[in-house]
């Protein structure tokens, strides 16, 4: 396995259109993989068709409704403290405006026979849900309120603002709607308007044109086995679990959450220092966060941490406005007794052959009945952790949101930091005027908060070290 590996690992460069010369090149030298010239099916590796339309964002959209119900809600919220203090009719006035006059914000996700599809809401309906909206934004929440299942964000509309403390508010957006990023896009159209420019207009479908290397699906297979093998037969003992083999259940108790701010003096040191080791910033953040992991339990060998992806960064033209979670995932396994640094930059060398792209479309290949798809992954969010298999039962996720360049960003808002339900601990990391933000938010009724908050603590103290 390692010799073919590592012959899988120097492929030739990219033709001008960044397929034709791997697609050739993997005709030529492994045609016992693949059938049809210039592998446009891969029937002898992977049933899936190059030829067939799979709208990644609609997989990502199905994960996500999937576990809505224990979730309490699939919100990605961002916080945001606004640098003067804002007019609250007028604040409100742009948002209604954004809504009105973009038709791709009045969808939701509704079962068509055996599938699922954003279907747009009718006048009464959008009437409605603003007429209820508007009576709740006079209130002030907290960021745990927001959280809370009794504040979920509900159909028919994708998107909510909400009032909070010292100049503070909360744009929630739901997750099955949209990546992180594409909140952030229409972040930025609700400030432009909020400035009195006119109101951007976003489109409502797209075509999805990926450029993902080809050869990430050829290498698939290789991916996948060397996961396992590295995972081995005990990895779900062995693994790092601060639920303690609780079993999921809905979350009713909410979320606990605690933000962690940090100067700009503190966000070069911290920049410098992943530079210095030749990570990126989110791989940083993941070695800072697997020490945290496996100093709390000594007694286990591997950490499991969910990566989420962009998975529009394949599709450069194509709008983030587009309803669908074009949101992918890399899961990477760290081992006690290795070097941390090396094996988190191995295995994120991965992205660079597209495999996140393709675990998403692969799935959507095969998934010919979506509803037999949501209740396997329903199902399957009810099981704990250890039961899960390798690429499910991680300990937690960390995510990056980047840094945030927009102009009506950086004028209006002084600092923000953002969040999404999940099952598992969920670190955030953010850039704004130079400055670094992170968040951890877990789930109160699988979680010790004191316990998670020690383990964030010690995170957030490595990365800063």
């Amino acid at each position: 396995m390692a010799a073919a590996t590592a012959r899988w690992d120097t492929p030739p460069p990219l033709g001008a259109d960044g397929r034709d010369g791997v697609e050739q090149w993997l005709v030529k030298n492994h045609s016992g993989y693949i059938r049809n010239e210039y592998g446009k099916s891969y029937r002898g590796c992977l049933p899936i068709n190059l030829e067939t339309a799979v709208d990644v964002g609609h997989v990502g959209s199905l994960f996500t409704h999937a576990v809505e119900p224990i979730l309490g809600g699939d919100d990605i919220a961002f916080f945001l403290k606004f640098r003067d203090n804002y007019d609250p009719d007028r604040l409100w006035e742009s948002y209604e405006s954004l809504v009105r006059q973009n038709p791709a914000l009045q969808v939701t996700l509704r079962p068509v026979n055996k599938s699922f599809s954003w279907v747009p809401i009718n006048s009464e309906e959008l009437n409605a849900a603003l007429d209820s909206q508007r009576q709740r934004f006079s209130q002030l929440f907290s960021l745990e309120e927001l959280l809370s299942p009794a504040h979920a964000l509900t159909p028919p509309l994708p998107v909510r603002i909400s009032q909070m403390e010292d100049r503070k508010v909360c744009f929630q957006m739901r997750h099955a709607f949209s990546s992180g990023l594409g909140a952030l896009q229409w972040i930025e159209y609700w400030l432009a308007a909020f400035d009195g420019e006119s109101v951007p207009v976003a489109p409502a479908a797209g075509r999805f044109d990926s450029t993902a290397p080809l050869i990430g699906l050829a290498l698939l297979p290789f991916y996948l086995l060397g996961y396992l093998a590295h995972a081995g037969l005990k990895q779900a003992r062995n693994t790092v679990d601060l639920t303690h083999g609780k079993t999921p259940r809905p979350h009713n108790n909410g979320y606990a959450s605690r933000t962690y701010q940090f100067s700009e003096p503190e966000t070069d040191r911290i920049l410098a220092e992943a530079h210095k080791l030749n990570l990126s910033l989110t791989q940083y953040m993941c070695l800072a966060v697997a020490k945290a992991m496996l100093s709390a339990q000594p007694e286990k060998s591997r950490v499991c941490m969910a990566i989420p992806t962009d998975l529009a960064r394949y599709s450069p033209n194509f709008p983030r406005t587009v309803p669908g979670n074009y949101t992918g995932s890399l899961t990477v396994q760290l081992r006690r007794g290795a070097p941390l640094q090396s094996q988190i930059a191995r295995q994120f060398s991965w992205l660079r052959r597209g495999i996140d792209y393709w675990l998403n479309r692969v799935v959507g290949a095969l998934s010919r009945r979506e509803q037999r798809l949501v209740n396997r992954l329903a199902r399957g969010a009810l099981l704990p952790v250890h039961r899960r298999g390798p690429f499910q039962n991680v300990s937690c996720a960390v995510t990056n949101v980047g840094a945030v360049k927009s102009p009506a960003f950086c004028a209006r808002i002084e600092s923000g930091t953002g969040s999404t339900k999940t099952q598992t601990i969920l670190f955030t990391i953010f850039r704004l005027h130079g400055r670094l933000s992170a968040n951890v938010t877990f789930d109160r009724d699988l979680y010790d908060s004191e316990e998670v908050f020690r383990v964030a603590d010690a995170a957030l103290a490595n990365l800063a070290r």
